[in-house]
């Protein structure tokens, strides 16, 4: 099989993951003691995690009395850290139409306690935008990629930063209409393991997990025999 060089080239040439690029000066041996296929709870990913808070302290001159945390999940765990940072002066709303979003309800109303107001939808719907109280601390899922609702455009939402609220300004005749024109995106492969994880992975609220790990149907294969 003869592969064709790709004619289009990335702008920076130092592509790398993500909205990062490597610094000018990278090479490969600069990955010599890179701690691959390890643990950050092993000897080596925490060292790692220790020089770039201490790194991060230093450079950005941050208190010693102040909090570092590196945030696994990436968006997600950073709302976390959101959570618990910025709420509580006042009361919050919080609205869920999938995991992520019910994850935080039960972050807000159990674990913090704060006075939030709790506004729910079934999976594929959404909630009622005009009943949110756009005073107190709205908090919501913008992408729910476990469900396939989302906020569909960036400018179809008001910030305040001085009222700290972010205000949908979409009807909810317009989510319906949205809704019935989505279609599923074109299965683009046909073996392997993204086939397999497409035909077989179930949803976020049953588990993520493979749906023939399941033991509601078939006989066990039972303990192999021990000689």
């Amino acid at each position: 099989m003869s592969i064709q060089k790709p004619a289009t080239r990335p702008a920076n040439p130092r592509f790398s993951s993500g909205p990062c690029a490597k610094i000018p000066t990278f090479t490969l041996s600069l990955l010599q003691d890179a701690a691959l296929g390890r643990s950050h709870r092993a000897a080596p990913g925490k060292a790692k995690l220790k020089a770039a808070i201490d790194g991060t302290r230093d450079i950005l001159g941050i208190p010693q009395d102040y909090k570092i945390a590196i945030v696994p999940a990436s968006d997600t765990g950073a709302v976390e850290m959101a959570l618990w940072s910025l709420l509580g002066a006042r009361k919050a709303t919080l609205l869920a139409w999938e995991s992520f979003g019910a994850g935080w309800v039960t972050d807000v109303v159990k674990q913090l306690k704060i006075d939030a107001d709790v506004h729910t939808a079934d999976y594929g719907d959404i909630v009622d935008m005009d009943r949110i109280d756009y005073d107190t601390d709205v908090v919501f899922t913008w992408n729910g990629t476990t469900s396939g609702v989302r906020v569909k455009n960036g400018d179809m939402i008001a910030v305040d930063v001085a009222a700290r609220t972010l205000d949908l300004l979409v009807d909810k005749a317009e989510l319906q209409a949205r809704k019935q024109i989505w279609q599923p995106p074109e299965q683009t492969v046909s073996r392997g393991y993204h086939w397999m994880s497409a035909q077989h992975i179930q949803q976020a609220d049953k588990g993520c997990d493979f749906d023939f790990l399941e033991t509601t149907f078939g006989k066990s294969a039972g303990e192999p025999d021990i000689f």
